[in-house]
């Protein structure tokens, strides 16, 4: 058995709402930006070239491209005929010291060892907005999503600072 620790707290003020879902292949869409949403792209299969603010990013598949509010992206590089990708929108979430609708620095993130848990969710979305009063079963998928995404890269970012902490501390220790 796992033991739950139902006292944790959500790493976010306020929980991300659905408001957004397109599964896409080969569309041609021009350089923009959203004013109260972020988008997730998780990429199935194929490569794909992104543009995120001002990095060109290239993306393979269990790559996820995040796309905060007020962020200039453009997809009308992907050319790969096998891209598959799919993508949600949220709104409305607040992660302490961040403007709304700010999950993480714009860039492209792997997401390798969650791939197949962001593949099923992305495809729950899909199922569920098809059927009649299917958006709360959506909606608590995205926000899976957006949990495992964030709970994946803050992972990775504390394993950087104790490697970085761990390289300071040797550069120390000979300098002395």
């Amino acid at each position: 058995p796992v033991s739950i620790d139902q006292q944790e707290a959500s790493p976010f003020e306020q929980e991300p709402r659905l408001i957004g879902f397109y599964h896409w292949n080969r569309s041609i869409r021009t350089m923009h930006q959203h004013e109260n949403c972020i988008e997730l792209n998780f990429m199935i299969s194929g490569n794909g070239t992104h543009i995120v603010g001002n990095e060109i990013c290239h993306t393979q598949p269990g790559d996820i491209i995040i796309y905060d509010s007020k962020v200039m992206h453009d997809e009308s590089l992907m050319l790969d005929s096998l891209t598959d990708a799919c993508c949600i929108a949220v709104t409305g979430l607040k992660r302490t010291g961040a403007r709304p609708n700010a999950l993480l620095p714009p860039s492209v993130h792997s997401c390798q060892s969650i791939a197949q848990e962001l593949c099923t969710l992305y495809h729950i979305i899909e199922r569920s907005l098809a059927k009649p009063h299917g958006y709360p079963a959506a909606n608590a998928a995205a926000q899976t999503i957006v949990h495992l995404v964030w709970q994946q890269i803050s992972e990775r970012a504390v394993r950087a600072a104790g490697q970085e902490n761990m390289l300071m501390e040797r550069v120390r220790s000979y300098i002395e």
